[in-house]
């Protein structure tokens, strides 16, 4: 299968090619724990979640690096003004986000790497930038020459010659550029630092993801990706460092998410709209969640809506009864894997769009297409049911939505739940004899009485549903 996904530096579709066949490293941006993870965070990291799930599905063997900014002038300040210690903030804001991110199903990654434990890394690329030119020094710190990079300003389409010095670039009057950019920043009173040759000090802000990138990969990475907010400055440095130092190509495909508004607005704590991922999943369950990311193209902004939320939810709940009541006519029926022409067209149809820049939006709407061929076969009680049920369990899979989480027990104790076992295990085997009719009798009863009984692959599910 050819993929093709949209390579921001290029600025155009291409076809993927991995270095290594079979192989792919990829490296996304990681969290700054200085605050909670919020659902800005969530949209970009589901999405290359989903990037990652559909090169599995492929039998890609996925090298997938992400880093954790653990020393940060916004960790220094929080600890500053906490009085803590700029460890003790990154380690809890970083446990918090990691545990918050698994929540929405998010695969983990096969390393995530802090730059406080990186530092020889940091200072040898460094060394290697100040031996070939492309570094120098003033009182403050050591600085890249952003004009000894020819190319500088392509991936984000920056005129080198408008660049000022503004948010996050770091403003010094002996700079050479106003764009040139801190590599490291000497010590100062009151702020962590690191003894080193270069002078002690603390990393810039950009260099990390260079260092811990060439460490846990070989260049060029096969792919590099963040949200839209990153291009410029910190992915535009990365390159220019990256290829000063190595002297080689740093990366092959550049993918960039979308931005997430709030009513058009850009989220944030002074407009009273910050949302936390944790706040989200108080009201909402993940898999609604990963669905109203999915029905956006990652590359488009998003306006988060809880209206739209409310739908996605209860679009969930239809897939979960369609997959219930498929799981129990399979117990009554002999189970044939075979496909199934409709259904055949329908999953060939899916992963096109995936390999088409994860096109996830037509992805999901041909996923509801297998539901509604499923609960036909369903109220037809004819078609290849396994199949089809086989395939949409693959298409949930893959947009990272967590189809055995409909299979959790409801909390039931005590009295009531010895009762409910006696009842399992007595309807068990009244369905092992085939006495279908009163197993069913049993649970329409207990349904009346506000609990519901489903038959999976794990077992009989209990549910409260009063």
């Amino acid at each position: 299968m050819k993929i093709y996904l949209y390579d921001t530096y290029e600025k155009r579709l291409r076809e993927f090619k991995e270095v290594d066949k079979g192989k792919i490293n990829m490296y996304v941006c990681g969290i700054t724990p200085y605050d909670y993870t919020h659902i800005g965070h969530a949209r970009t990291y589901c999405s290359f979640d989903v990037l990652k799930r559909f090169f599995l599905i492929l039998g890609y063997d996925v090298n997938h690096i992400q880093n954790i900014t653990d020393i940060d002038d916004k960790i220094i300040n929080r600890s500053i003004k906490e009085n803590k210690s700029w460890k003790e903030i990154s380690e809890h804001f970083a446990k918090l986000g990691h545990d918050s991110l698994k929540k929405l199903n998010i695969l983990s990654a096969s390393v995530y790497p802090k730059v406080s434990e990186h530092i020889k890394e940091i200072e040898e690329i460094i060394s290697s930038l100040i031996d070939n030119g492309y570094a120098y020094r003033t009182t403050s710190g050591i600085y890249y020459s952003v004009s000894k990079f020819s190319s500088y300003g392509k991936l984000s389409g920056q005129d080198l010659a408008s660049i000022k010095a503004g948010a996050r670039v770091e403003v010094d009057e002996e700079k050479k550029n106003p764009a040139d950019f801190a590599l490291w920043k000497f010590a100062k009173p009151n702020e962590p630092y690191w003894e080193s040759s270069l002078g002690n000090g603390r990393p810039g802000w950009h260099i990390e993801c260079s260092a811990m990138a060439s460490k846990y990969s070989k260049l060029p990475l096969d792919i590099h990706g963040g949200g839209y907010d990153l291009i410029f400055p910190h992915h535009e440095n990365e390159i220019a460092q990256s290829e000063a130092a190595f002297n080689k190509r740093f990366v092959n495909y550049w993918l960039h998410c979308g931005f997430l508004t709030i009513k058009g607005e850009k989220m944030a704590k002074s407009l009273g709209n910050f949302i936390t991922i944790d706040e989200l999943l108080s009201k909402y369950e993940a898999n609604a969640v990963r669905l109203f990311f999915a029905k956006t193209h990652y590359r488009s902004q998003i306006d988060f809506n809880y209206s739209l939320l409310d739908e996605t939810d209860k679009a969930i709940e239809g897939i979960k009864e369609s997959i219930m009541n498929a799981e129990e006519f399979l117990r009554t029926q002999n189970i044939v894997l075979k496909e199934q022409k409709e259904a055949k067209a329908i999953v060939k149809d899916f992963y096109a769009a995936m390999a088409n820049d994860l096109n996830t939006p037509v992805a999901v709407s041909k996923m509801f297409e297998l539901v509604t061929l499923l609960n036909k076969s369903l109220s037809d009680k004819k078609g290849d049911i396994f199949y089809i049920l086989y395939e949409l369990k693959k298409m949930l899979w893959v947009l990272g939505m967590d189809y055995t989480s409909f299979y959790e027990k409801e909390s039931i104790t005590g009295r009531e739940k010895e009762l409910l076992e006696l009842i399992i295990y007595l309807r068990d085997n009244l369905r092992k004899k085939k006495v279908y009719d009163l197993s069913d009798e049993i649970r329409t009863s207990l349904k009346k009485l506000g609990i519901e009984l489903a038959d999976s692959d794990e077992g009989t599910i209990i549910k409260k549903t009063k």
